[in-house]
């Protein structure tokens, strides 16, 4: 599960929702889909409950992903995990992509500085 800050359309202060089920939307650098929680109350269902067993509070809602105009029925829908490089993807997420315009090689001053053949001290 992933989780995602909302706004709760102002109802509540900005929070995070845990997103059972979003990892399986794949990840592509360039996606620009929505995210929207919608609160949904019924007789049964308060719009906001506690849980007995944590004590904190439970929103009646639910959590759409949307995605961008133009999307054809059929077509795959992706979000972005970010601007990362393909180390943190690796890393967090278990797979690199062919090709990341977010990957960078960190060089140091003093390895810069070292690697110079006039400054070393042989």
């Amino acid at each position: 599960s992933r989780s995602f800050t909302t706004d709760f359309q102002g109802r509540y202060p900005t929070g995070n929702v845990m997103c059972p089920l979003i990892d399986l939307v794949n990840h592509s650098p360039d996606a620009k889909p929505s995210f929207r929680w919608t609160p949904v109350e019924t007789k049964k269902t308060p719009h906001m409950d506690t849980s007995r067993a944590t004590g904190v509070p439970r929103l009646g809602g639910r959590f759409e992903l949307i995605a961008q105009e133009g999307t054809s029925k059929g077509q795959q829908v992706y979000i972005s995990y970010g601007e990362l490089s393909s180390e943190q993807l690796l890393q967090n997420y278990g797979f690199v992509p062919d090709s990341n315009r977010h990957d960078c090689f960190r060089v140091y001053e003093r390895e810069l500085w070292m690697s110079l053949p006039e400054v070393r001290e042989d």
